[in-house]
């Protein structure tokens, strides 16, 4: 099975934007019109990140309702979710999956709730890593500030505990590469997918095209995630809104499913 090639759209105070490591933003434009060019293009999935949503607890509903009317693609939304009330709207408005990140350690039961009441297919595990003097760390946010949990030193003991508690999915963030062009970390996410037995969604150091058609012939994940490559022409970063057609992928992956 060809795995899902998916643009994560990341959203700040209603614009659209780009990270690099998490930090530094770029502006790129309006989130409709990417959203617009996308569905024109027929993309497998688009994964919708609010990172402005981190710093307040509303969510911002109308903008939502307006890109997933424009929207021919399922869509993934991440960012600020802590209760069941927000959920069972995003899921009126036409969001397919709801991704939960700092909720899975703060609010342990929304998860099980969630999954109880929408089926483990509708809720996603997101998981964050970042590589300190060679040894990985689940990344965080907390009040603003920047932190790294040292517990438990094994992280894949981490990734696969958040599969014991009934995720449809695993969706996983590598904070060094988010941005950086420096190639998804192969290694890790073989390591990752031999121990997990959900699906398993990847993102953080797309260069190019062919990293994606490679990483897919490599590994087992079902889902390759990029922001840079399909927002930018390359890596000196002229906003090009663009996305692989369905001939170059079936060119470079059809023969290996």
């Amino acid at each position: 099975m060809i795995p899902r090639i998916i643009p994560v759209l990341l959203i700040e105070h209603s614009r659209l934007v780009k990270s690099q490591k998490f930090r530094k933003n770029i502006y790129v434009g309006a989130p409709i019109n990417a959203i617009k060019v996308f569905s024109q293009k027929y993309v497998d999935e688009i994964i919708i990140c609010d990172k402005s949503k981190r710093e307040t607890n509303a969510i911002d509903f109308d903008l939502l309702a307006d890109m997933s009317l424009e929207c021919f693609s399922p869509l993934t939304y991440a960012g600020g979710i802590r209760s069941e009330s927000q959920v069972a709207k995003l899921f009126k408005i036409g969001v397919e999956k709801v991704c939960i990140n700092s909720a899975i350690r703060r609010q342990p039961w929304l998860a099980e709730s969630l999954i109880s009441k929408y089926g483990a297919q509708s809720i996603v595990a997101s998981v964050d890593l970042i590589k300190i003097f060679g040894r990985y760390r689940i990344y965080r946010h907390e009040k603003k500030f920047i932190k790294y949990n040292i517990l438990p030193d094994d992280v894949l003991n981490h990734i696969r505990n958040i599969e014991e508690q009934g995720f449809g999915e695993i969706f996983i963030n590598f904070v060094n590469r988010d941005g950086m062009y420096a190639g998804y970390d192969v290694k890790m996410i073989k390591a990752i997918a031999e121990i997990i037995k959900i699906p398993i969604t990847v993102c953080g150091g797309c260069r190019n095209y062919d990293d994606l058609f490679n990483l897919a012939k490599e590994t087992n994940v079902s889902g390759i995630a990029a922001g840079s490559v399909f927002s930018f022409r390359s890596e000196s970063r002229g906003v090009l809104i663009n996305y692989p057609d369905i001939r170059e992928i079936e060119d470079n992956l059809g023969e290996f499913f």
